[in-house]
């Protein structure tokens, strides 16, 4: 289902797919700070 070539610019030039996991990523990681 996610487009794996089309690059966004507003998440850095990558693809969703690699985008998604980076999100998440950070996500849990300003959860455990608070």
């Amino acid at each position: 289902w996610f487009n794996h070539r089309r690059l966004l610019e507003p998440i850095g030039h990558i693809p969703p797919v690699e985008a998604e996991p980076i999100y998440y990523q950070q996500l849990t990681e300003s959860a455990q700070v608070a």
